[in-house]
């Protein structure tokens, strides 16, 4: 799985970068079948926000676009807020389509 990290109109450092594919790779061991993983950082403006930074990550997943969005004080909060909505929406994935396979086995 390759991992992409961009920011718009925001440079992102190479330790930035790090966490974000270390924490995204963590997260995509719920389903087996996940694509090449988008992962971009965003600066809101707006100074009365405490939640500067935003994250996205979207990724191909057995047909489907799964996406989760975080956001945080710090550009690391935003990645792990993310990337914690990421992991339990795979989990959620994986959980439907082993249900669907279960029922499927018990009507016959």
């Amino acid at each position: 799985m390759e991992i992409r990290v961009h920011g718009r109109k925001l440079d992102v450092s190479d330790r930035i970068r790090t966490q974000a594919t270390k924490r995204v790779t963590c997260a995509s061991k719920f389903f087996d079948r996940v694509g090449d993983a988008d992962v971009e950082i965003l600066e809101e403006p707006g100074p009365r926000s405490g939640e500067r930074f935003r994250a996205e990550i979207s990724a191909p997943a057995a047909g489907l676009i799964v996406r989760a969005e975080g956001t945080g004080e710090t550009i690391q909060n935003a990645i792990d807020a993310a990337a914690d909505r990421f992991g339990s929406n795979l989990r959620r994935l994986n959980d439907r389509f082993s249900d669907r396979r279960k029922g499927a086995s018990e009507k016959r």
